[in-house]
């Protein structure tokens, strides 16, 4: 627990906001000046996006903090769901084993620190898991039907895309159990599965699982061709994000528990890892790793489970004491978590350095959506701001970038005003306003050029002479600063 909040911690406060953080946030706390949705109904993330607002009333915290706690204090959760369900299918050593590579994840420790619906998902998906393989192995499993149909609907609510997991509770009899037992454990598990149904249901016809936009293929030929493309995409995203030492370990781990032990435990696990993976292989054109997250639960229950019979065997063998044991399995574990280990301090004190797939790299780092340059923007805009009589107003075109989202969070203040250029002769009233108050344009940039800038717009470039930018590590795009003096002239232009 210690090693997991040190490291949350320190995540919390190092890796910029990313653009998703940004658009969830504002969402949760909308304005006149929020782009979409609010509601319909939060494009299918209505539970977290509720979570997030209602953690942003805490006092004293900052949105962006508020909300990245707790998706860290879920994250915990969901550690110790995952040693519940590595005790419950295997040992304690399994599931102590299991949890403590989740800690150290470089996968985990990204998107257990950033205020996102896929951490809110992997944590309610985490405890239904364990409720289903309750519900169907043990004998106090009353509490646990009661929990997973609840859980299964908390987890769809936090993201639809979890919607495969109705598919669960039969999943987990039917590889749980021998076959003479499946009658038992369809029995036990048809009231949460039925229950589940019936709300996922409502709820879609009340409107809160509505999506904008699938992100599938819709062309036939994708439809081939994408499967192929897109498992050599996820093994680049696991192999970066897992580090090769787990990956591989995962490899055999599940090989060898599959082919030589036939254990119905890994064929569970597997199923479990198939149903988070496959249905993105087969049909996501647009996808990035976080959708995966729910993968890393079988992945470090099966290493931990064939590391744990390593040592059982190792024991057996050399009728050794239990001290000798001891020593065996934390040298084996402490050898292991190296490397993810590393990568992870990475992250938390360089993230720029740190060996992440590209996607990752632009996304977190170097991209559009990257983070970077967001505190010195606003730290700017706010000394601007105090040094200016009257104040200022901070225009932005109307996208789905930082210079609306994050300044939407983080601004205004009573010295600062906002203000979007998004419809037909708001270029006008900019200029005119230019003539009565100080008007600072944020854009983003790429190779220094404005991106994603309206035609009508490109006039109000004549107004004003850049006075601020910043480019992002290791990257091109970044932001820059106009300050806006419009004259008469310049504004006829704008008819």
């Amino acid at each position: 627990m210690a090693l997991y909040f040190a490291s949350r911690l320190v995540a919390l406060n190092s890796i910029p906001i990313f653009i998703d953080e940004a658009i969830h946030i504002d969402w949760a706390r909308p304005s006149a000046l929020t782009l979409m949705p609010p509601d319909p109904s939060f494009d299918g993330k209505w539970l977290s996006i509720k979570l997030f607002g209602l953690v942003m009333r805490l006092p004293g915290l900052n949105s962006v903090l508020a909300t990245r706690l707790l998706v860290a204090i879920l994250g915990l959760a969901a550690a110790l769901a995952i040693y519940l369900i590595g005790r419950e299918l295997y040992s304690r050593i399994a599931g102590a084993i299991g949890a403590l590579i989740y800690v150290v994840l470089p996968f985990t420790v990204i998107y257990n620190s950033l205020a996102l619906c896929d951490g809110v998902q992997l944590a309610f998906g985490a405890w239904a898991i364990f409720a289903a393989v309750r519900v169907v192995r043990s004998d106090r499993w009353g509490w646990a039907a009661i929990a997973l149909p609840l859980l299964l609907v908390a987890t769809i609510l936090s993201k639809f895309s979890a919607v495969v997991l109705l598919m669960l509770p039969v999943m987990t009899v039917l590889l749980l159990l021998p076959p003479a037992k499946w009658p038992r454990g369809l029995m036990r598990i048809a009231p949460a599965l039925v229950t589940a149904t019936g709300l996922v249901a409502w709820l879609y016809a009340r409107g809160l699982l509505e999506v904008f936009k699938t992100k599938a293929a819709s062309d036939r030929l994708a439809v081939i061709t994408l499967p192929w493309q897109n498992l050599i995409i996820a093994g680049e995203w696991f192999w970066g994000l897992l580090t090769p030492i787990i990956m591989i370990l995962a490899i055999v781990s599940f090989a060898w528990e599959l082919a030589c032990r036939r254990n119905r435990e890994t064929w569970f696990l597997a199923g479990l890892w198939c149903l988070n993976v496959v249905p993105y292989l087969l049909v996501a054109e647009t996808w990035y790793p976080r959708y995966l997250l729910l993968a890393v639960i079988p992945i470090v229950l099966a290493i931990g489970a064939a590391i744990s019979r390593v040592v059982a065997l190792w024991d057996l063998g050399k009728r050794s004491p239990d001290r000798r044991v001891g020593v065996v399995l934390a040298i084996l574990v402490l050898s292991i978590l190296i490397w993810p280990a590393v990568r992870s301090g990475y992250v938390l004190f360089d993230l720029p350095d740190a060996t992440l797939p590209r996607i990752e790299q632009y996304q977190l780092v170097r991209g559009t959506p990257a983070g970077y340059g967001t505190a010195e923007l606003v730290e700017f805009l706010r000394a601007q701001a105090q040094a200016t009589q009257g104040g200022i107003t901070v225009a932005r075109t109307s996208f789905l970038d930082h210079p609306m989202q994050t300044l939407n969070i983080y601004l205004p203040s009573e010295s600062l005003s906002l203000f979007n250029l998004g419809k037909p002769g708001d270029e006008r009233t900019l200029a005119l306003m230019s003539l009565q108050r100080r008007v600072l344009l944020v854009l983003a940039t790429d190779n220094g050029a404005p991106e994603r800038f309206r035609s009508p717009s490109l006039a109000l470039m004549k107004c004003g002479q850049p006075i601020w930018s910043y480019t992002k590590p290791k990257g091109t795009t970044g932001f820059v600063v106009y300050d806006l003096r419009c004259d008469e002239n310049q504004i006829r232009a704008l008819d």
